[in-house]
């Protein structure tokens, strides 16, 4: 686990600081902390989550072989980021320096980049999950369930810690403003108040309430 810990961290930084560069320095500096706690804060969540379920529905699988297959899907999943982030830093810094308006290119720049960790999440579950199911003589209906309750607790845990650790990415208009480091259970600048509630709002793209531009109270950062 260890050699998976040595490649996940500098991986996760290094996409955390990619995401950061659409809003400003400051936010990719931050970064450097903020993702890989938010890789590790999931992988400890879903680790045991998979432990739990997976003993449950396939008993035959071991809670050493699941850690040790949790550790190893994380460190995929950085790996298959680190990939992704000339093409995000680009994106990021095109989108930095030609901001139209308090959004600019927010939804969309938050839109691709829950994708790509999507479909990386996915794939890095996938493989592992068919090593692991593997060693066993587990039927196949009992390979999905554990399959399709990997990936729900995986979205549930990743998408709920990234709220809490906000922001990630930053709406345009906060730059120069006094944004915490993390801004944890506050709603956003639009009114969401879970990491689902997030992802529509960036689908739906609703305007900012007046007093959010003018940073009063409530001028926290979706994401």
């Amino acid at each position: 686990m260890k050699r998976e810990l040595l490649g996940t961290l500098p991986a996760a930084a290094a996409y955390g600081f990619a995401l950061g560069s659409a809003h400003s320095l400051d936010h990719s500096l931050d970064n450097l902390v903020k993702f890989p706690l938010l890789i590790g804060t999931t992988a400890v969540v879903c680790g045991v989550g998979y432990t739990v379920t997976g003993k449950f529905l396939i008993p035959e699988l071991s809670a050493a072989d699941i850690r040790r297959a949790t550790a190893q899907l994380y460190n995929d999943l950085t790996i298959l980021l680190l990939s992704l982030c000339p093409v995000t830093l680009f994106m990021g810094v095109i989108l930095a320096h030609t901001d139209d308006g308090p959004l600019g290119e927010y939804d969309l720049f938050l839109r691709l980049n829950i994708i790509f960790i999507a479909v990386c999440g996915a794939l890095a579950l996938a493989r592992q999950w068919k090593l692991l199911l593997s060693v066993t003589d587990a039927g196949s209906s009992r390979a999905i369930a554990v399959l399709c309750v990997w990936l729900a607790l995986s979205a549930l845990a990743g998408g709920q810690a990234s709220f809490y650790l906000r922001p990630l990415l930053g709406m345009p208009f906060t730059r120069g403003m006094d944004v915490p480091f993390i801004l944890g259970t506050e709603p956003t600048a639009r009114g969401a108040r879970n990491f689902f509630e997030v992802v529509w709002f960036s689908m739906s793209s609703p305007g900012l309430p007046e007093d959010a531009l003018r940073g009063e109270p409530t001028d926290d950062t979706p994401h």
